[in-house]
């Protein structure tokens, strides 16, 4: 079973998630407000992309304690310490998942991080 979730205000060619196997996949989160604004400091995109992972997840019924695994992308490396400290205090208390972080070359505008995700589904009624 596949279920598509189509959330997203810029109606890019994509869903929000997809819900199979009892597992939700997430499209790359990135660091841009539901008013289409992308902080300037580096802890605000990183906040404000864990807040849409957060959203994401809560439109399949979901949160951030059903995370599995999560896959970052940062702009620099040289930012990790920062970024681990924002994402350690924001899911630390729901027991860190499986992660891989990686350098990309690129993003569009300002951004200098997304994420992708993979979570428990919850049970279906």
């Amino acid at each position: 079973m596949r279920n598509l979730v189509n959330h997203n205000s810029t109606s890019q060619p994509y869903a929000d998630l997809a819900i199979g196997g009892g597992l939700i996949f997430t499209s790359g989160q990135i660091p841009t407000s539901a008013d289409g604004t992308t902080p300037e400091a580096f802890a605000d995109q990183v906040t404000q992309t864990l807040s849409n992972l957060e959203q994401t997840l809560q439109l399949a019924g979901a949160g951030l304690n059903d995370l599995l695994k999560v896959t970052v992308y940062l702009a620099s490396l040289d930012d990790f310490d920062e970024y681990n400290k924002i994402y350690t205090a924001k899911l630390g208390d729901t027991g860190l998942p499986t992660r891989t972080t990686v350098e990309v070359s690129r993003f569009r505008g300002s951004k200098r991080i997304e994420l992708e995700a993979v979570a428990v589904a919850p049970p279906t009624k």
